[in-house]
C-alpha cells in the first residue's frame, strides 16, 4: 500500500510539472478524507492532519493556465478546530497568482501537545486556539496576515506533570502566568498578530508549492510562538 501511494505520489508530481500535460476538473468534490503529514525528523516525531474534509474544485487545472481556480476545503484540524479554507488561482505569468482564506475554530490544543514538545519542550492539559488569515501573491509581492487566539490554555497540572523535572514545571507554570496577565479581558483570550508580506522569495516556485511555504511560515512565526510562550 505505501509503495502505491508513493507511485501515486510521484506520477502527480510529474504530471503537475509536464510542460504540456493538461488535467482539468470543471467541478469536483473530494468527500470525508483525511489530509495529514508526519514529521519524523523532531523528537517526538508528531502528525499534524485535517479530518472529515470535503474539498471543492472549480475550473483546476495543473497548469492554471484555464483562468481562475477556486477551491474550497471544510474539516476539523486535529479532530477538532473547524476548519474553512478557500483560494482564488489566477492563471500564472512570471509568478503565481492568488488569494487564499484560513479560518480555523477552537481547536483544542492538547491535541496538538507532540508538536509543542517537538519545538518548545512543553505540552498542554486544557485550551483552545482560533487562527484568520488572508494572504494575497500578486505581481511577485505577498501581502496578508495570520492571527491566532488563545483561551483557556494551561500549561501545567501537578497530577499530570509529577513525573517530570523541576525546570520544565517551572517553565510550564510561567507559561501559565503569562497567560493570566495577557488575556483580553472581555472574552479571556490571547491574541496575536503575525504580518506576511514582501517579495516572492522564489517567483519559479509553483503556486502549490508557495500555498504550503506560506502557511508553514505563517504557523511557525505566529501560531507555535503563541502556544510555546502565551498559552
Amino acid at each position: 500500500m505505501k509503495e502505491t501511494g508513493k507511485k501515486a505520489a510521484q506520477a502527480a508530481e510529474h504530471a503537475a510539472n509536464h510542460p504540456t500535460l493538461l488535467l482539468r476538473i470543471d467541478h469536483g468534490k473530494i468527500e470525508k478524507s483525511e489530509f495529514g503529514f508526519v514529521n519524523q525528523a523532531t523528537n517526538p516525531s508528531y502528525r499534524m492532519f485535517i479530518s472529515g474534509t470535503d474539498v471543492e474544485l472549480e475550473n483546476w487545472s495543473n497548469q492554471l493556465s484555464e483562468g481562475t481556480a477556486l477551491v474550497k476545503l471544510n474539516g476539523l484540524l486535529m479532530g477538532s478546530g473547524a476548519t474553512q479554507i478557500t483560494g482564488a488561482f489566477r492563471p500564472e505569468t512570471k509568478s503565481p497568482d492568488f488569494d487564499l482564506s484560513v479560518k480555523i475554530l477552537k481547536t483544542q490544543v492538547k491535541s496538538m501537545n507532540q508538536l509543542l514538545r517537538a519545538y518548545g519542550g512543553t505540552d498542554v492539559v486544557a485550551g483552545i486556539f482560533s487562527v484568520f488569515s488572508e494572504i494575497t501573491v500578486k505581481h511577485g509581492q505577498v501581502k496578508g496576515y495570520m492571527k491566532p487566539l488563545f483561551k483557556d490554555v494551561t500549561a501545567y497540572d501537578p497530577e499530570q506533570d509529577k513525573d517530570k523535572g523541576l525546570l520544565t514545571k517551572i517553565f510550564e507554570k510561567t507559561i501559565n502566568v503569562a497567560s493570566s496577565v495577557l488575556k483580553n479581558t472581555p472574552r479571556g483570550e490571547v491574541a496575536t498578530k503575525a504580518e506576511v508580506s514582501g517579495p516572492v522569495e522564489n517567483p519559479q516556485a509553483s503556486t502549490w508549492e508557495m500555498v504550503m511555504t506560506l502557511m508553514k511560515n505563517a504557523f511557525f512565526d505566529a501560531v507555535l510562538p503563541g502556544l510555546e510562550g502565551k498559552g
